[in-house]
């Protein structure tokens, strides 16, 4: 076999080969020209020059194809590898796009992190990798990164955050050999899809009788009005009633918080973060949750959080408050620890606490005023650079009550739309109760150029408005920016009657007495309530109150310091004549319209909704049944703020 295989080599290479195809190989020649002569007798053997020409041309030949088959083999593996890293690599986008579906809050930012099974079994993040594969050979890496946009598109510096959309790469490794390691990496991005699409419209929480809180959403548009009724999440303890609520709305996002204080003087604060409500914390203030022991307020232009209430303690640390950045989301972990604040004055347990906010864009300042149980007022402004309470002064040491300290909600505090000063009104009694001389007091206190910072304000002296008495009052600025316009509406025990005053920004006109015969106020109850209306240019301040033995709307509206009574409108169904609570809450979208609250001695409470239109220079004011014939009929109670209602404040998210 050795010398027929050598033969047929050295017959090719010495141009012996048959003729036709294989003489194409002209190899002869050249051994020829070198003196190589051709063996013609094979059994004498083969020259040694022969055989390394032999054996090289064999080498050549079989180099070139292992190699292709080498390299056939490498691609194929190769590719079986890549197959298996980009099903890896997918899984881990699965994984995450499970993690959304649950809940896009799962979606924390990360440099990178691992997915599991949970004991529900299903994704959740975990670890900082995952490997798969012989010896961990595949290493699996997922990054979850905010995104930012401009004019809408996606960009990689630079531009504004998108709160709903996260980037998701998965990125998987592999040593293909000691010399070189493979990746293949995945990108994806997740929205939060499950969102509610917050439109025009407002959040509405009240009890109902039972220790579960509910909660209807009302949407501005339909003028159906409001959603059917659902449960909060994490009842109260069994034996005790929701009672006292408030809720407020970032002005930064689709952000809520609201509070409510159960029968045992709990107060429990809920965070809703577009998609859910939870309960974030909560603490004692005391009482029965028949006085407002706590207030809310957002700073406007960071959307920081502020809850400020009573510690049910005295003569020291009366109140705290907690904060949360407007930068994170809904979560007890989110929120500062309690801080107690020591005011000079009072010096009794808090009662009652009241906050307003500077609408200006770009300022984050607030001011509280808060009344105790021995009928003092006191104020502190919010300093937003030291997220602390800034020492204000006593107002008052003998505020308006029915028949017990402090049993009602006779004060309030705002903001001037366009000069960020502070109005404070309270009413007042001389030897502590309604049959007393008593009647109206304000200071004010003037804005010195602080708005997103702190620099304080200067507060003026108290001055007597009127001496009619004022056991309920309201009192509300105009939200145009170029406005300092603020009304007053009032009622007394004493000798039942509606008061009606207007600031134009420099001095409040000379009260009136616009109705002697209405309702008379109780321990709790709050029978006026005021608020403007804007239409372009054009604006109407409202207000409404309880009509003596009326189960009806009674109102005055006007422009300036002119009020004008309004024809009763019958709601339908109609009231029972004994009413309990009052609230109009303005529209910060649409302004010329707003939403009025009222609950009676039924336990219920209805929605109504009042709009404002002008049509050449005829003004046109009329009211809509907002309620579907009435929210609940069976309120936990129906004094004290036992419902709260507010409009979403921004819709860009």
């Amino acid at each position: 076999m050795r010398k027929q295989f050598l033969s047929t080599l050295i017959n090719l290479i010495s141009n012996k080969a048959p003729r036709g195809k294989y003489r194409k190989f002209r190899f002869g020649i050249f051994l020829d020209q070198l003196g190589i002569k051709s063996i013609r007798n094979f059994d004498t053997g083969f020259s040694v020059i022969e055989l390394i020409l032999a054996a090289t041309l064999f080498v050549i030949f079989s180099s070139g194809a292992i190699s292709i088959v080498l390299q056939a083999l490498s691609s194929n593996r190769l590719g079986g590898e890549q197959a298996v890293a980009t099903q890896f690599a997918s899984e881990g986008l699965e994984a995450a796009r499970s993690v959304r579906n649950q809940n896009y809050k799962y979606l924390v930012s990360s440099s990178g992190t691992g997915v599991r099974r949970s004991a529900g079994n299903v994704w959740e993040f975990y670890g900082t990798e995952n490997y798969f594969g012989s010896n961990n050979k595949y290493k699996r890496v997922i990054k979850v990164e905010d995104v930012y946009r401009s004019g809408g598109n996606i960009v990689t510096s630079g531009g504004a955050l998108d709160k709903n959309t996260k980037k998701i790469t998965s990125t998987v490794t592999w040593n293909f050999s000691a010399a070189r390691q493979n990746s293949v990496v995945l990108i994806n991005y997740l929205t939060s899809f499950k969102k509610p699409i917050i439109t025009e419209g407002g959040l509405l929480m009240y009890g109902d009788g039972t220790d579960v809180v509910k909660h209807r959403i009302f949407e501005t548009a339909l003028n159906t009005k409001f959603s059917k009724q659902v449960s909060m999440p994490t009842p109260i303890p069994t034996g005790t009633q929701t009672r006292t609520f408030l809720v407020r709305t970032s002005p930064t996002g689709s952000e809520a918080v609201a509070g409510y204080v159960d029968s045992s003087g709990i107060l429990y604060i809920m965070c809703f973060d577009g998609y859910e409500w939870t309960q974030d914390w909560s603490a004692v203030v005391g009482g029965t949750g028949e006085t407002g022991r706590f207030d809310i307020a957002y700073e406007t232009n960071s959307g920081k959080i502020v809850v400020l209430y009573s510690t049910n303690n005295k003569p020291t640390n009366e109140l705290a408050y907690r904060t949360k950045s407007g930068s994170v989301g809904c979560g007890g972990a989110n929120w500062s620890v309690q801080v107690n604040y020591n005011p000079t004055q009072p010096k009794g347990i808090i009662q009652w606490v009241k906050m307003a906010w500077d609408r200006r864009i770009g300022s984050n300042l607030i001011t509280a005023i808060y009344a105790d149980d021995g009928s003092g007022l006191s104020n502190a402004v919010w300093d937003p650079t030291g997220n602390s309470w800034v020492q204000g002064s006593t107002l008052e040491n003998s505020l308006e009550n029915i028949s017990t300290v402090q049993d009602v909600d006779n004060f309030d505090v705002e903001y001037m739309s366009q000069s960020g000063n502070v109005m404070v009104m309270w009413g007042y009694a001389t030897g502590h109760g309604r049959n007393a001389s008593n009647g109206t007091k304000y200071t004010i206190c003037t804005n010195n150029g602080g708005a997103a910072t702190y620099t304080g304000c200067s507060w003026g002296s108290i001055i007597t408005l009127t001496t009619n008495d004022a056991v309920n009052l309201d009192i509300s600025a105009n939200p145009s920016a170029a406005s300092n316009e603020i009304i007053l509406g009032s009622v007394g025990s004493n000798t039942p009657g509606l008061q009606l005053a207007y600031w134009n920004g420099t001095v409040w006109n000379s009260p009136a007495i616009a109705d002697t015969t209405t309702a008379a106020p109780s321990a709790g109850t709050k029978l006026v309530s005021t608020g403007w209306l804007v239409f372009t240019t054009y604006n109407k301040h409202v207000i409404a109150y309880h009509d003596s033995g009326a189960g009806n709307i009674g109102w005055y509206a006007g422009s300036g310091g002119a009020f004008t009574l309004q024809t009763d409108w019958a709601p339908s169904p109609l009231f029972t004549t004994s009413q309990r609570w009052y609230d109009i809450q303005m529209n910060p979208i649409t302004q010329n319209q707003f939403l009025f609250f009222v609950t009676d001695s039924s336990n219920s409470l209805y929605a109504k909704r009042l709009w404002f239109l002008r049509i050449g220079i005829t003004d046109y004011l009329f009211w809509t049944n907002s309620d579907t014939g009435g929210i609940t009929s069976s309120l936990s109670q129906t004094i004290s703020s036992p419902f709260s209602f507010a409009f979403w404040r921004n819709l860009t998210e």
